[in-house]
């Protein structure tokens, strides 16, 4: 993922609560974990809505673990 790319996702999102339409879709899920991705590559740093929404998305109760959280269990 670019940076054009994810100032134009950034951008996209403003005003939204999901990548597609006022519900969850599987979108979301693609979308998250490749945000997931980039926030872990630092390209998130001058998008917050888009951190915003990733940090949303991991926060539903079901949830998979993030990357990081990933890691570092495989670490333990």
């Amino acid at each position: 993922m670019g940076v054009a790319k994810v100032t134009v996702l950034e951008q996209h999102m403003q005003g939204r609560d999901f990548l597609a339409g006022d519900r969850l879709t599987v979108a979301d899920f693609n979308a998250a974990y490749t945000l997931d991705w980039a926030n872990e590559a630092g390209m998130l740093e001058d998008a917050p809505r888009l951190r915003a929404y990733l940090k949303a998305m991991y926060a539903r109760p079901k949830a998979p673990l993030t990357i990081a959280e990933g890691f570092a269990a495989i670490q333990r």
